[in-house]
């Protein structure tokens, strides 16, 4: 529970600054939450619902357990996929594959998004 807490305070920290800076081509960003409660079904179960469900253009995920079954998804919808603080080698080999929906953040003297992870200008659809 801690942990998603953190998330969701840097979330909502960067989606003011993000806002206030004018969004992203001009459009302002929505973060909408889902939570996997760390369990494999729990991630695979809110991953479709908020790419299916609610469209959301990308998907940050954390906790390798609950990524890895998420690439089938992410792969099926061709919805992005951000991984965020899963280290294992199967994720690093995933997201180098040629045209991955698959992104995997990198550890070091802070952490950042490959930059073919830029922000898409797919709208949120409804």
């Amino acid at each position: 529970a801690d942990y998603g807490s953190d998330f969701r305070k840097g979330t909502h920290v960067a989606e003011k600054e993000i806002n206030a800076a004018g969004g992203i081509d001009g459009h302002p960003i929505e973060i909408v939450y889902g939570d996997s409660k760390n369990q494999a079904r729990e991630g695979v179960a809110e991953f479709r619902r908020l790419s299916t469900v609610e469209n959301i253009p990308v998907i940050i995920s954390t906790m390798t357990g609950v990524i890895q079954p998420q690439f089938s998804i992410a792969k099926e919808t061709a919805t992005p996929l951000v991984c965020v603080g899963a280290t294992s080698v199967s994720i690093r080999k995933e997201g180098a594959e040629p045209n991955s929906t698959i992104f995997v953040t990198r550890y070091a003297s802070r952490m950042s998004v490959p930059s073919r992870c830029a922000p898409s200008s797919r709208p949120r659809r409804r």
